[in-house]
């Protein structure tokens, strides 16, 4: 299959969308079904690895030439185009795909200086922060997001699962109700009663 850039993203910012809140609903000890993170995934060259094990670092030969390829003529524009964000978001989901997530991050956080509102670019980063099992440092990122954007369902409900994590059961009570009232008809406010339910 022809690599598809564009497609890519589209992929890339689901499954960090969703897994975040997928991931943050267990403990330490605990690891999702891959079903979840491979659901509706195409099954092709590209894609195959997306979802399984994808933060590792695999010998050379996993990540195919056409991809190694891309991230070569990828870097080649941004260096010749620091400010063009499209192409460093590109060149970003591509090294999160080639099983680079640290430079990815890099370069998510390049995009974030440039554009705080990059609520997409934040949740993609924490994501490989709670897949590396930097916990710290995904809670970190929530908090950020929290203060720009406290009104986002996604975010509140984060906030209060990180304070699970951290065994603040009470606050997370406080967080998940006040989404529920705030939010009664989304999704993630269905999402958060069931979270509580497990209290």
């Amino acid at each position: 299959m022809k690599f598809k850039p564009l497609y890519l993203y589209g992929i890339v910012t689901i499954i960090a969308v969703a897994t975040v809140i997928i991931l943050t609903q267990f403990s330490d000890d605990e690891k999702p079904s891959e079903n979840i993170v491979n659901k509706e995934m195409p099954d092709d060259n590209i894609h195959k690895k997306l979802g399984h094990g994808m933060m590792q670092n695999p010998a050379n030969k996993e990540v195919t030439e056409e991809v190694k390829q891309k991230l070569v003529a990828l870097k080649k524009e941004i260096d010749t185009n620091p400010n063009d964000t499209l192409k460093l978001r590109e060149y970003a989901d591509l090294l999160l795909t080639a099983h680079q997530p640290g430079e990815a991050i890099e370069y998510y956080e390049k995009i974030i200086a440039k554009d705080k509102s990059r609520k997409d670019i934040y949740f993609t980063i924490t994501y490989i922060y709670y897949n590396m099992r930097n916990f710290q440092k995904a809670e970190q990122l929530t908090k950020e997001m929290y203060e720009l954007f406290p009104d986002d369902p996604m975010v509140c409900y984060n906030l209060g699962a990180s304070e699970i994590r951290k065994g603040n059961k009470e606050k997370a009570r406080e967080i998940w109700n006040k989404l529920i009232q705030d939010h009664p008809t989304d999704s993630i406010a269905v999402l958060a009663k069931k979270s509580l339910e497990r209290l």
